[in-house]
């Protein structure tokens, strides 16, 4: 993740799955280490995948995806939005962002 500020940040999970499309692509996070403080996935974890057309946060007076015009395993509107017009760890604005995948062999490296 690149900042705002020019600083960049990582965020590591060591285990990230996505369900299937039965469960609604719901997200499962392992351990988090990395050189951003804030774990702001996690509040994210076991939420369904969430679009303008199904949406499935728990915010019962908007659609997250909607307001942040991306879909995303939302919460309550989370401190996580990396797929947003507006991308942010917490509340820190962000450049860039990739993610990520590696194969399970090297994260035991």
């Amino acid at each position: 993740m690149v900042a705002e500020n020019g600083r960049t940040y990582n965020a590591r999970y060591d285990d990230f799955k996505i369900s299937d499309e039965d469960n609604g692509y719901a997200l499962s996070l392992g351990k988090f280490n990395g050189t951003i403080k804030n774990d702001s996935m996690r509040e994210n974890e076991n939420m369904k995948f969430s679009t303008f057309d199904h949406d499935n946060d728990k915010t019962d007076y908007a659609n997250c995806a909607d307001n942040y015009k991306s879909g995303w395993w939302y919460n309550y509107c989370s401190d996580c939005a990396l797929n947003a017009r507006y991308l942010y760890w917490y509340h820190i604005p962000l450049n860039e962002v990739k993610m990520l995948i590696r194969p399970k062999e090297e994260m035991k490296k």
